[in-house]
C-alpha cells in the first residue's frame, strides 16, 4: 500500500522512501522464497502421508469385512455339519415299533 500511494508522488523525498520500500520488498520476497519451498515441500510430504494412511485404513476396514465373512461362513458350515451329522445319525437308527 506504501509502495502504492509513492508512485503518486513526485518529490525527492517521496521518490527515495518508494525505492527504499522497493528494496525492502525485494529483500522479503527473497527470504519468503526459501520458506515457501519448505512450506509447500512439508505440506506435500503431509499430504501423502495423509493419503497413505486414509488407504490403511481402507484396508483394514476390507481386511476386517473379509475376516468377519470366513468367520460366518465358518459357523454357517459348522452348523450345516452338526445338522446333517444329526440327520445321518437319526436315520441310521431303527425305528421303534409303537
Amino acid at each position: 500500500m506504501e509502495e502504492q500511494a509513492l508512485q503518486k508522488e513526485k518529490d525527492p523525498v517521496s521518490k527515495a522512501r518508494l525505492e527504499e520500500v522497493r528494496q525492502q520488498l525485494a529483500r522479503l520476497n527473497e527470504e519468503l522464497q526459501p520458506r515457501l519451498m519448505r512450506y509447500r515441500t512439508e505440506k506435500a510430504r503431509l499430504d501423502e502421508i495423509n493419503a497413505l494412511r486414509k488407504k490403511r485404513e481402507d484396508y483394514l476396514v476390507r481386511l476386517s469385512l473379509q475376516y468377519t465373512h470366513c468367520l460366518l461362513i465358518a459357523m454357517m458350515s459348522s452348523a450345516l455339519m452338526s445338522s446333517t451329522t444329526n440327520v445321518q445319525n437319526d436315520a441310521n437308527q431303527p425305528k421303534q415299533a409303537d
